[in-house]
């Protein structure tokens, strides 16, 4: 499910050069752990690789899309607005079929 990202790209609808041109990033993302690969979530295999391999195409996209309502939903009750919409973002980001940590750390890296 996850679109193939070219080393030194985020892929070919040039999400890297639209952001680059066009968005203005007053702050980077959360501390990687928090968000890209929490350490509860991994181990010899992190959950969300064994999801894909188990599950189809279909069943993973709307999992990540109900994944991201969740955190956009109590995203306000929470202590950390930003972390909670980062994690939404990184959810949305596996629905549309990127690989959201390669985002995340290009991000991180801006």
């Amino acid at each position: 499910m996850t679109k193939s990202v070219p080393a030194g790209t985020l892929g070919s609808n040039g999400l890297k050069s639209a952001m680059e041109a066009n968005l203005s990033f007053s702050k980077k993302p959360s501390a990687e752990s928090e968000v890209n690969s929490p350490g509860h979530y991994t181990g010899e295999h992190e959950c969300v690789d064994v999801m894909e391999q188990q599950f189809p195409d279909e069943w993973i996209r709307a999992s990540a899309v109900t994944q991201a309502f969740q955190y956009l939903f109590r995203c306000h009750k929470k202590d950390n607005l930003d972390s909670n919409l980062e994690k939404a973002l990184w959810w949305l980001l596996k629905a549309c079929g990127y690989d959201p940590r390669a985002v995340f750390r290009y991000l991180k890296n801006l």
